[in-house]
């Protein structure tokens, strides 16, 4: 999708976030080490792409998935159905998901 190249993609967890049995992804990343020519990319809070069972994605509405992740995230880690996010100069971040 589209939306997938707003902002660098650090980590990308497979999920089943629907439990519809079928695949999904979540995209972190960002990177807020400024460039001199275009200067900060911050645009991804937690990208959600829901699958369809064919190989292809399609983007979840912020607002729908519920994440808000700010800063450089370059880690995620699932334990018990909660997810850890390690992100740069930060603590880590905890977020248990609901059902879409």
């Amino acid at each position: 999708p589209l939306q997938a190249q707003y902002a660098p993609v650090f980590t990308i967890t497979p999920l089943d976030y629907n439990k519809d049995g079928k695949q999904d992804l979540l995209l972190c990343g960002n990177s807020n080490k400024a460039r001199l020519r275009f200067g900060k990319t911050d645009a991804n809070f937690g990208m959600l792409l829901q699958g369809a069972g064919d190989g292809t994605f399609t983007y979840v509405p912020q607002q729908q998935s519920g994440f808000r992740l700010w800063g450089d995230v370059r880690s995620v880690l699932t334990i018990n159905n909660t997810l850890l996010f390690g992100i740069n100069q930060q603590g880590i971040k905890a977020y248990k998901p609901n059902r879409l």
